[in-house]
């Protein structure tokens, strides 16, 4: 009996500690990346990407240009973009993950590629 408790008292420790320091996951990047290739296509319009931003609940921008953001425009150029982000995909005792996702179009306002950043917040 005492060992039996010992070894539960033991796995219920690391199951603990395995969470606390890798997290608890709602989101993977890949599989965000996988749902949004599958529901907006190369070319779509900027009020494509925004319907499906809100049906997943997502928030974001409307469509801008980057002239403000140093560090993106540095990425991007001057290129008009949409700016998205999941927030909280990951959480463990030493902070959070966010996905943010950058949605690039050309200058006839057709989706030319998205982009995923993981975002890290410490506690």
């Amino acid at each position: 009996m005492k060992k039996a408790s010992l070894i539960i008292g033991s796995l219920i420790a690391l199951t603990f500690a395995y969470f606390a320091v890798y997290g608890l996951r709602t989101t993977r990047p890949e599989s965000l990346k996988r749902q949004i290739t599958n529901s907006v296509k190369v070319g779509s319009s900027p009020d494509d990407v925004i319907r499906f931003l809100n049906s997943q609940q997502l928030e974001h921008s409307s469509l801008l240009r980057l002239s403000e953001f140093e560090t993106l425009r540095r990425t991007y150029g001057d290129a008009p973009l949409i700016l998205a982000r999941k927030r909280h995909t990951m959480q463990a005792w030493w902070g959070s993950e966010s996905i943010q996702i950058i949605f690039v179009f050309d200058e006839s306002n057709r989706l030319l590629k998205f982009d995923l950043h993981p975002e890290y917040t410490a506690l």
